[in-house]
C-alpha cells in the first residue's frame, strides 16, 4: 500500500519500484511548482519487511511529514519521522556493488 500511495502523490511512478532500488521525485502544487524535492528508497528494515524511506533536504522534514499525514486517508500508511534512527551513506561508482556486499 506504501507505493501505490505515495505513486499518488508524488511525480515519479513508484508503485512498481522494486526492492532495494531508488529514485528521485518530487511534489509539486496545483501549478506545477516544485514543493518538495527527494530521494525515495524502497528496501527491508531490520526485521526484513518492505518499508519505503524518504530522504529530503534538511529543514525540510517538518513541511514534508505534515503533508504526507494529511494525505494518508483511508490508505494503511504510517509517515513518520526516523532521522533519530538512521544515516544516508552514499556510494558512487564502478565498484559500488563490490563496496556494499
Amino acid at each position: 500500500d506504501r507505493l501505490s500511495w505515495l505513486h499518488l502523490l508524488l511525480t515519479q511512478h513508484v508503485s512498481a519500484l522494486p526492492a532495494d532500488t531508488g529514485t528521485e521525485a518530487l511534489i509539486l502544487d496545483l501549478q506545477g511548482r516544485v514543493l518538495h524535492h527527494m530521494v525515495v528508497g524502497h528496501c527491508a528494515d531490520a526485521s526484513g519487511d518492505a518499508v519505503v524511506y524518504l530522504d529530503t533536504e534538511p529543514g525540510e522534514l517538518a513541511e514534508l511529514l505534515d503533508y504526507l499525514t494529511k494525505m494518508v486517508f483511508w490508505s494503511k500508511v504510517e509517515p513518520r519521522d526516523a532521522t533519530a534512527e538512521l544515516a544516508v551513506l552514499s556510494v558512487v561508482g564502478p565498484d559500488t556493488p563490490a563496496v556494499l556486499a
